[in-house]
């Protein structure tokens, strides 16, 4: 289990990268198709996906600073 597919429950289910952060089991996946609009997702997804990991690190700190 990679630190992207334990952070999946936190980013919302239903928004536009859901069915690309399902591809995303490694840094070293790929998803196997030929849908462009997928591929499209793929690397929007990660493209923005160190943002959500800081955004996830920076909650948790506030989190544990109460």
């Amino acid at each position: 289990m990679t630190f992207y597919r334990w952070l999946e429950p936190f980013i919302e289910q239903n928004g536009p990268f859901a069915p690309a952060a399902s591809y995303a089991h490694s840094d070293f996946d790929f998803p196997m198709t030929s849908n462009v609009h997928e591929l499209s997702d793929y690397i929007t997804y990660l493209n923005i996906r160190d943002s959500v990991k800081q955004s996830f690190y920076s909650a948790l700190d506030a989190y544990q600073a109460k």
